[in-house]
């Protein structure tokens, strides 16, 4: 009986060897929300998925299931964030906090695309190469900000509605976050200290 393989776009959240030459994934995917993978010899010099499945990228990558996870069949690397992103130390440490707080935060499978597509808004953002440090500030609150509003760890009120919606980061939404920071700061502890119950 053949496997249905599924197709999706995925964020490699993190990657951790097992067995000699295999590799388990955390994936955040849009049509799957977080999914448990494995590659069979995707660490072998020789894989084709090697170059593909690297932490903090953007992935299309095809899945079967099986009884306990998934199992990656195929993967081409859309983005790779850590190379965007790398000469900007304060970049990249706002990412890895993307990051992991997306790994301590989601528990099974659970479809959100509006959550894949903040964390896509947030890191295209990032990306764009002349920010102030104020702007990447802004960028990573409002990427959590959604974060939590779409784990429905967040409410929206009318200071903070117009940074909730949208596929990308504008720049007027930097500069209103600038403006109401403080509150934006406190709503998001708020937000994270509800997630913790």
């Amino acid at each position: 009986m053949p496997y249905q393989v599924y197709t999706t776009e995925a964020f490699v959240l993190r990657g951790t060897p097992s067995g000699e030459a295999d590799k388990n994934f955390l994936l955040l995917s849009r049509d799957f929300g977080m999914v448990h993978a494995y590659a069979q010899g995707a660490r072998a010099l020789p894989s084709k998925l090697r170059p593909n499945l690297l932490d903090f990228s953007q992935i299309r990558v095809s899945l079967v299931r099986g009884r306990e996870r998934w199992r990656i069949v195929n993967a081409e690397l859309s983005r790779n964030f850590f190379q965007i992103l790398r000469s900007s130390p304060v970049k990249l440490c706002v990412m890895a906090r993307l990051f992991s707080f997306l790994r301590s935060r989601l528990h099974g499978e659970e479809r959100n695309p509006e959550l894949f597509t903040a964390l896509e808004a947030g890191l295209a953002a990032l990306g764009e190469k002349a920010l102030t440090e104020g702007e990447i500030q802004a960028v990573e609150y409002i990427t959590l900000a959604r974060i939590l509003f779409f784990l429905g760890y967040l409410r929206a009120d009318e200071n903070l509605s117009p940074l909730l919606s949208g596929e990308s980061i504008s720049s007027r939404e930097m500069a209103r976050a600038g403006v109401i920071r403080r509150s934006l700061i406190r709503t998001i502890n708020q937000g994270i200290a509800e997630s913790e119950r």
